[in-house]
């Protein structure tokens, strides 16, 4: 029976130690550090994109605070947060969005989200995010009167416009005679404008358009180095008014059935007509003598000219040098009239004389 008492003391006591032993042990254990965890921690998009992200953690403390830091590169984004931190106390999962800007295109943009519990615990993950190179659209341009035509002395204006990804950096006006680069025009053909469109253009047409049209090519560059251009085109289209006044005209046959009765000394009259509707002469060297019309040379002025609506009959207003009371009125039957030589008849008191005068450059 003591025996039994004994053993049963015994077993007792053992088993109050090992309660004991266990108790020791609850109270050794360390918290577990939190664990976190985000579903887009690299991403990328083109300016403007919005990137969205979920933290997520298991914590064994009470959750405490949710730090996310910002880096431009590896640079700290100051202007984030404060002083490039923005503290959350919400709790997770945090749900986080950012708008991609131009701020990343040369350097990746990082966030850091560091999760702390109430026993000051952490840990952190990021998102990286590159920004794509943005793809910049070339210029468009547009010209208001990209075909034209008209008489010699006439003007054609037009009127360049256009729209831009990058900033307008310069226009090369480029002019063509035919398909030929005119040297003359600008620096070697292209006269460069830096001012911003819209740009207006103005041309007037000369001779050198009268076989062949002229055409202007319009090219705008933009920062970005990418161009658009258009092109304008000139037809000439000559009326003889247009020609008149285009060019001088040598005085080079008078002829009646066939006989030629010019006189040397007229052979190197040359005469200007203005648009404006005066004229002039030049008698050249030979004047003042050799007869006919040449030995009154300068006695009477030319006071001006014009055409019918027809253009086909065209009058020289002519004046005494000495009172400038007008003296008479020369009229010519126009038959024939081109760029290097008009042919006309007059009609006077000696019958019909046939006068032909050649083209000379002004």
């Amino acid at each position: 029976m003591r025996r039994n008492l004994i053993w049963v003391i015994g077993m007792m006591a053992a088993v109050s130690l090992v309660f004991t032993s266990c108790g020791d042990d609850d109270d050794d254990t360390p918290p577990v550090a939190p664990v976190l965890s985000i579903d887009n921690a690299t991403a990328s998009g083109d300016i403007g994109d919005v990137i969205n992200a979920t933290i997520s953690g298991t914590l064994d403390g009470a959750f405490s605070k949710l730090e996310i830091s910002k880096f431009i590169g590896t640079a700290p984004d100051n202007s984030y947060g404060t002083n490039g931190v923005l503290e959350v106390t919400t709790g997770l999962p945090y749900s986080f969005s950012h708008t991609i800007g131009s701020e990343g295109v040369d350097s990746p943009i990082r966030f850091s989200f560091k999760v702390t519990d109430a026993n000051d615990l952490s840990d952190e993950v990021e998102l990286v995010i590159t920004t794509n190179a943005p793809v910049e659209d070339p210029p468009v341009l547009t010209i208001d009167n990209a075909t034209a035509a008209g008489d010699l002395g006439e003007e054609v204006n037009a009127t360049i416009t256009g729209e831009f990804d990058g900033a307008f950096a310069k226009m090369e006006i480029s002019k063509f005679i035919g398909t030929t680069l005119d040297d003359s025009y600008g620096t070697n053909g292209v006269l460069e404008v830096t001012s911003e469109l819209p740009y207006d253009f103005s041309y007037t047409i000369g001779i050198e358009g009268l076989d062949i049209p002229i055409k202007f090519t319009f090219k705008v560059t933009d920062a970005n180095d990418l161009t658009d251009e258009v092109d304008l085109t000139i037809t000439t289209e000559p009326t003889n008014a247009g020609l008149l006044t285009a060019f001088n005209w040598r005085y080079s046959s008078l002829a009646q059935d066939g006989a030629e009765f010019i006189l040397e000394c007229e052979e190197d009259n040359v005469y200007s007509f203005e648009a404006d509707g005066s004229m002039s002469v030049d008698f050249g060297a030979l004047t003042g003598a050799g007869g006919g019309s040449c030995d009154f040379d300068g006695f009477g002025t030319l006071d001006g000219w014009d055409l019918n609506d027809a253009q086909d009959t065209l009058r020289w207003f002519r004046g005494d040098a000495f009172t400038g009371t007008p003296t008479d009125t020369v009229t010519y039957a126009i038959k024939e009239f081109t760029k290097s030589q008009w042919v006309a008849d007059e009609t006077n008191l000696f019958g019909v004389f046939e006068y032909t005068y050649t083209a000379v450059a002004k």
